[in-house]
């Protein structure tokens, strides 16, 4: 049976994944329902491409690969996060 997983996102968020591929659009949502709202962010947040392949139905095969390239990509773009801090690469 698969986890239902909530997640609650900004505007600001939304209007950004527009701008990224679905695979790097998954990835970040996978990442983001690992996070509960109520406590402190949790420091790493893992996402393993086994459970990027359950959540979206993939071969583990085409997992590995779709979280690699879009690690990979996102890793090259500039961050902003909620209260203002720029990660600039």
């Amino acid at each position: 049976m698969r986890k239902c997983h909530t997640i609650t996102k900004s505007n600001s968020l939304i209007k950004a994944s527009y701008r990224l591929t679905l695979n790097e659009y998954r990835l970040v949502l996978a990442a983001i329902s690992q996070i509960d709202p109520r406590k402190p962010l949790p420091r790493p947040i893992r996402v393993c491409a086994h459970d990027f392949a359950e959540l979206y139905g993939l071969p583990v095969k085409q997992a590995y690969e779709a979280v690699k390239e879009a690690c990979n990509s996102l890793y090259e773009q500039d961050v902003k996060t909620f209260d203002g801090r720029y990660r600039d690469r």
